[in-house]
């Protein structure tokens, strides 16, 4: 809030000259005494504006000279008492002499102080028309801003700001055409009472089960898996998850297992069937004395989604017998919709006759629809069985595997033994304790997609 100090000091002079006209009985020094306290108020207040302090000093003034005047009456009164009636009568005149000329300087001043303050007003008025008028177009500029549609600014390409992309999904099979696993086939000797000493699987086992975890290869198919020994290994393997059934009934029965790397393959589908004319129920083929069984699982690798068939099998010995098996096994293959992997224990030899015919009409037949993926190696002509002799006599295990969709990178005969040595189990060929009355075989391939 501004203060008018013209009108400020107006009210000061009509306050002292109402004290002045109707204090004349107080003594002449308590007069003085207010009217310098006035006169300090007074200049205390101008002090704050230097403006209007010529103003109020000038009025000022003009108060003490009538104070003055006022005193000189009342002492002439006091002394001269016979002239009481003519000191009043000039005392009165003087009084309304002074109280026309400070009624006339008070008016004057009320004026200018009024023609200041509407002065002061007219400019107030002026500047808060002029502030409404800014304001009024600023305003009306902002609104015109707010109307105008926004446009997106222009980056160059390496001053972009990030921004988020949707990417579209694509399955894996849009970036993978190939899989790659290692496998092996292991023939592992069922368990049986007539075998003794390093031979029988209490001796055997653990040292199996420790010597396929140190191989950890991605799958394995096992043949003469009796139900003890499956419990053993679904047991002892790391990694792994294990399909087996039995050939046939009874107490602790045999079969055939597979096991897959839990982390890396998703069973879709498993079955067996028997080697006979009826394969889907327990039955005996073609003159075997013995039953037998193929044990196959649709897996996907979930890396990459491709799916193959694997399959184990354990084949009769009767070489009259052989033929129908292996046309049963590769009638079931071509109705196949994925890549076959088709490993085991087949029981037949890979020699051929002088006339270059093959002494077993079974390894003919799977030769010509699938690929035997040891042909091409330097050691394809190794041998895996030995009865546990110190030397193998003879080749009877395989990998046969889809001709256009799986090719083999790598094939090796395992013929590592076991042994203690200073209390720690070692793995090594020629050492005395045997794994099995087989060698286990090692491949490693690669699968198309389909």
């Amino acid at each position: 809030m501004k203060i008018n100090f013209r009108l400020l000091s107006f009210v000061l002079v009509l306050v002292m000259m109402t004290a002045t006209l109707f204090g004349c009985d107080m003594p002449n020094s308590r007069s003085t005494s207010g009217s310098t306290s006035n006169s300090q108020s007074t200049e205390d207040v101008s002090s704050d504006s230097g403006v209007n302090s010529t103003v109020i000093s000038n009025s000022s003034d003009e108060e003490t000279s009538q104070s003055q005047s006022v005193s000189e009456s009342i002492s002439q009164s006091e002394s001269d008492s016979t002239s009481e009636s003519e000191s009043t009568s000039e005392s009165a005149s003087q009084s309304e002499s002074a109280s026309d000329s400070s009624s006339e300087s008070a008016s004057d001043s009320s004026s200018e102080s009024t023609s200041q303050s509407e002065s002061a007003s007219d400019s107030s008025s002026e500047s808060t028309s002029q502030s409404q008028s800014q304001s009024s177009e600023d305003s009306g500029s902002g609104s015109q801003q707010q109307d105008e549609p926004y446009v997106e600014p222009e980056f160059e390409d390496e001053e972009r700001p990030n921004e988020a992309i949707d990417l579209p999904v694509v399955k894996p099979d849009k970036f993978y055409t190939e899989v790659e696993l290692t496998w092996i086939s292991y023939n592992i000797r069922m368990y049986t009472s007539g075998d003794t000493g390093l031979t029988n699987w209490s001796q055997r086992g653990s040292h199996l089960i420790e010597y396929l975890n140190i191989q950890n290869v991605d799958i394995i198919c096992f043949q003469e898996v009796c139900q003890n020994q499956y419990n053993a290994l679904n047991g002892g393997l790391k990694g792994y998850s294990m399909i087996w059934y039995s050939r046939e009934s009874g107490s602790n029965p045999e079969g055939l297992a597979i096991a897959y790397k839990t982390d890396k393959f998703k069973v879709l589908s498993q079955t067996r069937y028997w080697l006979s004319p009826t394969p889907n129920t327990q039955s005996k083929g073609w003159g075997e004395s013995y039953y037998r069984i193929l044990v196959s699982a649709l897996l996907e690798h979930k890396e990459t989604g491709i799916k193959f068939n694997l399959e184990s099998v354990h084949m009769g010995l009767s070489t009259a017998a052989q033929p129908s098996e292996a046309d049963l096994i590769l009638s079931k293959i071509q109705n196949e919709k994925y890549p076959v992997l088709l490993a085991g224990d087949f029981n037949m030899l890979a020699t051929k006759n002088e006339d270059g015919t093959y002494q077993y009409k079974a390894y003919e037949m799977f030769s010509s629809a699938l690929n035997d993926l040891r042909l091409g190696f330097d050691n394809a002509e190794d041998l895996t069985f030995s009865a546990y002799n110190a030397n193998p006599s003879c080749l009877l295990d395989y990998f046969f595997a889809s001709k256009d969709t799986v090719r083999a990178l790598s094939y090796q005969v395992l013929y590592d033994k076991w042994a203690v040595v200073d209390g720690k189990t070692q793995y090594a060929p020629g050492l005395s304790g045997p794994l099995s009355d087989h060698y286990g075989i090692k491949c490693t391939v690669r699968i198309k997609r389909v």
